[in-house]
Parts: structure tokens; sequence; C-alpha cells
């Protein structure tokens, strides 16, 4: 999913129509003095909008230019692949022409929006960089190309690409929404949530932002965080159901407004009782104060998916606050087994295997939660005490240093928002 906007081709295509406007008007003043017939007759329907006019007099003139003018024309009417051998043959002429370097880098930009509109994304990309060559710094280019390598699968070369998009407009929230999905496709969570964060504090009535934000801090275990996303979400499609139902889940597990978010669970599940996620979602919001109804659900909701990792993780997690770690452990290993690079999961077994006295299994486990999830200073801290735990006193002491050392930034960005 994306913005309104935020597909190729938006910004760009306004931008590109105008980079051609201004460059029939340049190629008006360049030809002034000493032009054929034939190229004044083009400029003069360029400049009245009759493309095909000026095809046919480009076609007939003889003129050096008017091979640059007749590839720019070309480009107007999406006749990409003949305009494309054209901008190449005029560049084997003159390679270091500015105003021909820019008109070839805006034609590979309209390319790859005509590419991407086609789903063509990896030609696309291709094209867009192919004009990053050209420009390596524009910030249209950039936002779009990443797009494109999204498109296309390509999510190492997409981040790379929004990434610098970001750092060149770190408010703009179409390319923090754009970078945190790419950073979820690659397993990042925590900074998929980092992203989304920024992007919502931008632009919280937006809803692909708002949920995304909600989406990102459930899987963090931020459910209060999440209901705000979700009420977000919720205000702008208040017929979503399923929207509906994430917004009582968090609000539930989150202690905001618990009964009326554990009834309207209850008649979601009596609406679909064959709805694994919503059997899932009640035990998890029951476990605190019905344990033994949350278990029965949580049950069944894996009875009907084996494959939900979350129901695993609550399950797991009910277990732990009975003292049952050792269980607990063996449904955060299922958990993990199905989920390897998921930092949350980890975490718990890390956590699991801490309680049950097995330290040198809690640190390996921690740490690789740890590289998953650079910055978390909750995972950090549990290292830590695995660490203790496991007789390496000294390097518990640098890993309790960096918590404090990021519980610090933490406390002085939300001082300088504040202000």
């Amino acid at each position: 999913m994306h913005l309104t906007g935020s597909l190729p081709g938006t910004e760009v295509r306004v931008r590109f129509s105008k980079a051609v406007s201004l460059w029939a008007v340049f190629g008006i003043a360049l030809c002034a003095q000493g032009q054929s017939a034939r190229v004044s007759a083009a400029l003069a329907a360029m400049q009245r909008g009759d493309l095909s006019a000026a095809e046919q007099n480009l076609r007939a003139a003889s003129d050096p230019e008017a091979t640059e003018i007749l590839a720019v024309v070309l480009d107007q009417e999406k006749k990409f692949g003949e305009a494309d051998g054209l901008y190449r043959k005029a560049l084997a002429r003159d390679p270091r022409s500015a105003a021909l370097l820019h008109n070839y880098s805006n034609h590979l930009t309209a390319m790859g929006i005509a590419l991407s509109q086609q789903r063509r994304f990896d030609e696309a990309q291709a094209a867009f960089d192919r004009a990053l060559e050209v420009v390596p710094e524009d910030w249209n280019l950039l936002y779009s190309a990443g797009l494109a390598a999204s498109h296309a699968g390509h999510n190492e070369r997409a981040r790379e690409l929004l990434q610098k998009a970001v750092d060149r407009a770190p408010d703009n929230p179409n390319a923090l929404y754009d970078l945190a999905v790419v950073n979820l496709a690659l397993g990042q969570q925590a900074r998929a949530f980092e992203l989304a964060s920024e992007a919502f504090q931008i632009a919280p009535s937006v809803p692909e932002i708002s949920k995304l934000y909600a989406e990102t801090a459930s899987d963090r275990g931020d459910y209060d965080e999440a209901a705000k996303g979700w009420e977000r979400y919720v205000r702008a499609f208040p017929k979503d159901e399923i929207a509906k139902r994430e917004l009582a889940f968090s609000r539930s597990v989150a202690g905001q407004s618990s009964d009326d978010a554990l009834r309207s669970l209850n008649a979601f599940v009596s609406r679909h009782p064959e709805d694994a996620v919503a059997l899932y979602e009640l035990g998890a919001a029951e476990s605190a104060g019905a344990p033994d109804s949350a278990l029965k659900h949580l049950n069944q909701a894996l009875a009907m998916r084996p494959d939900l990792t979350s129901a695993y993780v609550a399950r797991g997690l009910l277990l732990y606050r009975q003292s049952k770690a050792d269980v607990a452990a063996e449904d955060f290993k299922l958990a993990a087994a199905r989920e390897p690079d998921n930092a949350r999961v980890l975490d718990r077994l890390g956590q699991a295997y801490t309680a049950i006295d097995k330290p040198q299994q809690a640190v390996l486990v921690l740490q690789r939660a740890a590289s998953l999830a650079p910055g978390d200073s909750g995972i950090l801290l549990h290292l830590a005490r695995a660490l203790s735990k496991a007789g390496d006193l000294e390097q518990s002491k640098t890993v309790f240093a960096q918590v404090r050392e990021l519980e610090a930034k933490r406390s002085n960005k939300r001082l300088a928002m504040t202000n």
C-alpha cells in the first residue's frame, strides 16, 4: 500500500512536463539565428501543442539541432524507445552539453514513470538508475527510483535510494512511509517503527501512515501507541470492522477502556467464530484478568492456525506470567522457528531462557535479537541481565551503559520536542 501521490510518476510527471516546456523555449532562442523553415515550423507547432506537426517537420529537417528537438517531441508523445536512440546519438556528438544531459535525464525519468505505470518495475528501475547517473542528487528521481526498486522486489536497492531521499527531505511523510515499508520487507521492524513514528508525527491524519504506525507499534508490543494509530485510522474508515477490532485489541492490552474493548472483541468473535486472529486477540486481551478463558481461546486459535506466530507468543507470555517459564520457552521456540528474524520473539525466548537458568543460551538469542533491533533498550537490558547471570560481568556493564545512553538520548529528544 502507498500513500496517494507516492506511486512513481506524480510529482515527477509535473516536473518533467515543465522541463520540456522550458527546453522548448530554450530551443527557440537557441535556433533563432539561421534555423531552417522546417525547424521554425516545428518549434511553432510545439508552442501551440501540435506535436504531430512538430514531429513531421523535424523528421524532414536536416539541421543538427533537429535530432535533439525531435527527441523531446517523441518523449511528449511517449515514444520513448526511438527518443532514447536519438538522445544517445546526440550525446555521442556532444557528451558535455548541459542542456542535452538535463533533457536526457528527464527522458529517462519519464520513461521510468511510464514503465512503472505499466507495472514493468524492473525496466523502470533500470531507466531511473540511468537517469541517476546523469543527475545523482535529484530528490524526485531518487524517490521514484526507490519506489520502482521496491515494487520490483529489490528491497536493498530500494532502501538505499529511499534513505537518500529521506536524508534530503527528512520531513517528507511519503518518503518516510515508503522507507518504513521497505525496512519491514527486510525484517527491520525496529527501524520501520522509527520511520513510521516520524511519519505519524508529521501527518497523523493520513490513514495509511496511521495504520502503518499502529501495526509497527503493535509488533513492538507498544499497544498504547498502536491504539493512537488505530484511533486515527478508524476515524477515517469508521466501517472497517478489522480496524475497529484492532483498536479494541490494542486498547484492551494497554488497559484503556478494557471492559468496553473486551466486549467489542467478544462481539466480533461471536460474529466470526472461525476467525483465528480474532480468537488470538481475545485470548491475549483476557490474559491478565481471565487466564483460563485466555488459554482456551489461544488454544482454539492455534488449532485453526498452527502457523499463527503471535498466538504462540501470547500463550508463552501467559504461561511465563504463571511462572511456567519452561513451558513458555517451548512456545517461544516454536514462534522463533517460524520467524527467526523477529527480534520481539527472540527477546521473549531469551528472557525465558534466563528464567530457567540457561543464561548462555539466553545470551546467544538476545545477541541475535539486539543485532536485528539495534538501539532497542529493552532488548539490551535483557541481554545485560543474561550476561550477568552467565558470569560475564564486564560485558554486562558495557551493555548496561549502552542502555543508559539510549534512554538519555530518548529523554533529550522528548524534551526537545516538547520545547
